[in-house]
């Protein structure tokens, strides 16, 4: 497949976009982790995404008609449906385990991946100066995981795991280009959720009770919730809907490696909710690392953006 035109980057209206649809996806998060005490991720994830997929078809119908439901690269979006599946998966088994912030933190080394990918599949340039930054942020990765040491917990790396996943399927969404519709991203992405959450429901139903109490924050079996409950946990697909939006649009708008150090602001977001609502506070090795992090992805920022004003400079001569 080769790479499609983007058109006229719009950098500016991409990082707009990506930080408001992060502050979604942040309160979408404060809603998650209250839930996570009583159901199972998966049925979380499948029934916000219960709310998402009408709303989503209508929206469609809406602004395209019967068109918006046509994808110019149909196996791209369902192997991007998958990656999405798995990197919200990973992540709130990460975010139902342990602090917020600390499962951020470790989404947070997204970035510095979408970049490592942009080299091989998108052809973009990765000077060795952005290789060295890549290098430095997955030093900040160790130093929050703290392998070999008492403080480690392996349900970190599905933290990173998630990172891995996002960062595929957002390399994914700027090799599409702007020829893909972002209500038609979401929509075929909780198309996906509700399949996949569906039969991983079914599954945990066979599973044998000791076995599903291992690992209770995907293989609790679903359970009917109050009226209440159910509220919220509908309403969390509302929230959840204007970043399924945004996001890939801001990929769309603007290079990758333009867009992806503002990932960050989800950072500050999580630190903010897990403070007021549920007292969580940093600890001083997830402050270092994600602090190595940040500088990394903003270094990586910074160097590009001053490459891309040699590179126009120079055209315009």
């Amino acid at each position: 497949m080769s790479t499609p035109t983007t058109g006229q980057d719009r950098p500016l209206a991409g990082i707009l976009c990506l930080c408001i649809g992060l502050m979604f996806f942040s309160a979408q998060d404060g809603l998650f982790k209250l839930l996570a005490e009583r159901y199972s991720v998966l049925q979380i994830l499948g029934m916000r995404s219960v709310t998402v997929v009408p709303v989503m078809i209508a929206i469609l119908m809406w602004m395209h008609g019967a068109k918006g439901f046509r994808s110019n690269y149909p196996r791209p979006q369902l192997l991007r449906a998958v990656l999405v599946f798995a990197a919200f998966t990973c992540f709130y088994i990460t975010v139902s385990t342990i602090p917020l912030v600390d499962a951020v933190t470790l989404y947070s080394a997204a970035p510095l991946l979408i970049t490592a990918l942009a080299a091989p599949i998108l052809k973009e340039k990765v000077g060795l100066h952005r290789w060295g930054a890549v290098t430095f942020g997955f030093g900040g990765v160790l130093v929050m995981l703290q392998p070999g040491s008492s403080v480690f917990q392996p349900v970190a790396l599905f933290g990173l795991l998630s990172a891995f996943f996002y960062a595929c399927a957002t390399t994914i969404t700027r090799r599409m280009g702007q020829s893909e519709s972002p209500a038609l991203m979401a929509l075929i992405s909780n198309l996906g959720f509700l399949l996949g959450c569906s039969a991983g429901l079914i599954l945990t139903a066979q599973l044998d009770p000791q076995t599903a109490e291992q690992f209770p924050a995907l293989f609790t079996p679903y359970q009917d919730p109050p009226p209440a409950e159910l509220l919220i946990l509908l309403a969390t697909g509302l929230v959840t809907l204007g970043g399924f939006l945004l996001v890939p649009r801001a990929y769309q708008l603007a290079p990758v490696s333009v867009v992806s150090p503002f990932e960050y602001t989800y950072l500050l977001w999580a630190l903010l909710i897990g403070l007021v609502f549920f007292e969580e506070y940093p600890s001083l090795s997830t402050c270092i690392g994600a602090g190595m992090v940040i500088v990394a992805g903003l270094y990586i920022a910074r160097r590009e953006a001053r490459l891309r004003r040699a590179s126009t400079a120079s055209s315009s001569n």
